[in-house]
């Protein structure tokens, strides 16, 4: 699969320098700053490792467009090479320029290009020039540097005669030194100013030294190869690949597409284009595109194969979205189902548009996008019946709160595109759907946007038809017209942590506030009126601007009676209940557990907030007889 050869630096880079040695197209662009570069040629004339460099042959199941590399000049056409630089590149094109070649050396600084020429220092190199620790030493394209804000030259090399009188070698004359040597001693000839000696004897110990040891210098070559296969080959460059951005899926599938002409990157510039129309898509990046496009490729092909098989009903297999599946795919597989996937991003984006789910701030799973999508291209027109878009609902709130899609999201995907449609088409539950669990007390844990439960409790409150508090307008509508709306706290922060002290002896502690029960989309113009006022005062105040004040905190699940007691109590396990059973609904679980109301009762108690009730009721009652209390 691949063998080991050390090779010397000269040849390396005569490899380089003729195009036999290439990078694939995909590699970005070398991103060395100077003192990288410095290091490096410091450890070269050191005669100290570097470090293996990584190749592919090329001939076998994997081929690149290939581009030389930086500063390389090649005659049009560019040769196919011989084999592609995986690992090294950095390294090899510092090599190159500043060993190389006479070009000035691209480098970087402060983010930005600049370019410079590197020495080395002969006096330093021998160890004869006190404190100078580096030998290697760089300087702008003009070749000087300056000193007091520019109005000093403290070096000047920009000809030859003054590298001479500085002991300094351009680092691109090391490995063709005689020219320099004679150069060298021909200027210092005849003058009784030579700092170190004798010319010659210096330019002796220096060819002993610094010259023989580099022309000799090994470098360790791993080449792959020709017939390792393209997923091993994207392995193997995905995990040696440090020095850069780490590359993903979508540009290693480029790389091997542009071998066939084809410009993927350019025709997904397209399709997120027209994709990004939507809001909510803009959270499917590349790689997410090609997940779907995957899982019908991959279907596609399965049942190909089992209409050749002996038993026609045997389960499908090889259907899957993840990155070896993903690298499989070919040219003529993108063109004939990119229109499609497509197709279903967008039909996926009006689908959730019906979930009260519109941007992709608020998007739960990104992956679901993907599962919508997929499921789109197996069954077109069939999402959009009525009964089958209800199970699809339940379906997907169930992918939501029960967390499914955390972890291993390309797994949990390839089984929705296999085991969904039969649920849609049959009404007959997947085990899947069963095993999605949400436990009520999840709803204190949930206290930023950053989860997706949190966001699709967001979503299902939409779906009740909320109102702003203030206005009285649909929070959809407010959104449209900018009103800028947010979930905000039911009982203000600052209430709780202080004000709900003084009334009631006790602090109700972050975890509790800070949880979804006590939250409910607000404009910022309601939070603003807000503030830090208990609820009895601040719908107070509201009801004087909205007289169906009631009803917009009721269609939050809030209960009216327990806000204008400021129970926050009382409150918080009201809500509690009403959210566990607008999410069992969702998910089409039916009733929440019996002892729910309990167990948010619980929870308060751990916090030495006592909740008590003479009889348990999972309704609102009209006259809440819950207290705060200390234990």
């Amino acid at each position: 699969m691949f063998k080991t050869n050390d090779e010397n630096i000269r040849d390396i880079l005569a490899k380089v320098a003729s195009g036999n040695i290439q990078l694939p197209e995909f590699q970005r662009g070398w991103v060395w700053n100077d003192d990288s570069i410095q290091d490096l040629l410091t450890s070269i004339i050191s005669s100290f490792p570097i470090g293996a460099v990584i190749s592919l042959e090329r001939g076998g199941d994997v081929s690149f467009k290939n581009r030389p590399l930086q500063g390389v000049r090649l005659r049009a056409p560019i040769r196919l090479p011989d084999s592609w630089l995986l690992d090294g590149q950095q390294r090899l094109t510092s090599m190159y320029q500043s060993l190389g070649c006479q070009d000035p050396v691209l480098t970087k600084e402060k983010s930005r290009d600049a370019t410079r020429f590197y020495y080395v220092d002969i006096p330093a190199a021998l160890k004869k020039r006190p404190g100078q620790s580096n030998p290697v030493i760089s300087v702008p394209e003009e070749k000087m540097i300056f000193a007091d804000l520019g109005r000093v030259i403290r070096l000047d090399l920009s000809t030859r005669s003054l590298e001479f009188e500085n002991h300094m070698i351009p680092t691109g004359l090391l490995l063709n030194f005689n020219d320099y040597q004679y150069e060298y001693i021909e200027h210092w000839s005849g003058r009784d100013d030579y700092p170190y000696g004798q010319p010659i004897e210096l330019v002796k110990l220096f060819y002993n030294e610094i010259i023989e040891p580099l022309t000799r210098y090994q470098i360790p070559v791993i080449q792959l190869n020709k017939n390792v296969p393209r997923q091993a080959v994207c392995a193997v460059f995905e995990k040696v690949n440090t020095g850069g951005v780490k590359l993903n899926v979508f540009e290693l599938l480029t790389a091997m597409l542009a071998a066939d002409e084809f410009d993927l990157r350019s025709d997904w510039d397209k399709r997120r284009e027209a994709m990004h129309e939507y809001d909510v898509l803009k959270a499917v990046s590349n790689d997410r595109f090609l997940q779907a496009l995957c899982l019908a490729v991959t279907l596609h092909r399965a049942r190909r194969q089992r209409s050749c098989s002996t038993n026609p009903e045997a389960p499908l297999e090889g259907v899957g979205c993840q990155r070896r599946d993903i690298l499989s795919l070919s040219t003529e597989d993108y063109s004939k189902w990119a229109p499609e996937t497509q197709k279903g991003f967008v039909w996926a984006a009006e689908f959730l548009a019906d979930l009260h789910v519109f941007t992709a701030r608020d998007l739960p799973y990104a992956a679901q996008v993907v599962s919508l999508a997929a499921l789109f291209v197996e069954m077109g027109d069939e999402l959009n019946d009525q009964n089958t878009r209800n199970l699809l609902k339940q379906w997907f709130w169930s992918g939501v709160f029960g967390e499914d899609y955390g972890s291993s999201p390309a797994t949990r995907i390839a089984q929705d595109v296999l085991h969904v449609p039969s649920y849609l088409r049959s009404g007959r539950r997947p085990e899947m759907l069963d095993l999605a669990n949400f436990e009520p007390q999840r709803l204190v844990s949930l206290r930023t946007r950053q989860s997706a439960a949190y966001k699709g409790l967001h979503a299902l409150l939409l779906s009740q038809g909320i109102v702003d508090w203030r206005s009285g307008s649909s929070i959809n509508v407010a959104t449209c017209f900018g009103r800028n709306v947010d979930i905000h706290h039911i009982f203000p922060k600052a209430w709780c942590e202080q004000h709900s002290k003084a009334k009631f002896n006790v602090k109700i502690p972050p975890r509790i506030y800070n949880s979804a029960i006590n939250k409910a989309p607000l404009s910022a113009n309601t939070n603003q009126m807000i503030g830090s006022k208990p609820p009895s005062r601040y719908l107070e105040s509201l009801r004087k601007q909205n007289q169906e004040i009631n009803h917009a905190v009721q269609l939050c699940l809030s209960d009216v009676e327990s806000l204008e007691a400021d129970d926050f109590a009382g409150f918080f396990v009201q809500r509690g209940v009403a959210l566990t059973k607008l999410i069992f609904t969702a998910m089409g679980k039916g009733e929440p557990p019996t002892d729910c109301k309990q167990t948010f009762g619980n929870v308060l108690s751990q916090e030495n907030l006592a909740f008590e009730s003479d009889e348990y009721d999972d309704s609102i009652p009209d006259e809440p007889d819950i207290i705060l209390t200390v234990d």
